[in-house]
C-alpha cells in the first residue's frame, strides 16, 4: 500500500513524453479517496519536473535510501 510521502519509482512509460521515465524516483504528496496518487518527481536540486495523478499500479515502493 502506497500512503503519503511514499518513496516511489515510475512502474510506466505513459509520462515519458513529460519527461517521466520508468525507474524514476518520486515522492506521493497526496492520496485521494478513489486510491489515485498525487505524485512529484524532481531534479537532483530539488526543481519540481512533473507533478500530477498516477494510479497505484503505475508506481511501486522504492527502497529507502
Amino acid at each position: 500500500m502506497t500512503t503519503i510521502y511514499s518513496r516511489v519509482t515510475a512502474a510506466t512509460d505513459r509520462l515519458s513524453s513529460e519527461g517521466v521515465q520508468r525507474g524514476q524516483v518520486g515522492y506521493v504528496v497526496e492520496v485521494w479517496k478513489d486510491g489515485a496518487l498525487e505524485v512529484e518527481f524532481m531534479r537532483p536540486d530539488g526543481t519540481t519536473t512533473w507533478l500530477g495523478p498516477m494510479a497505484e499500479d503505475e508506481v511501486a515502493v522504492a527502497d529507502a535510501e
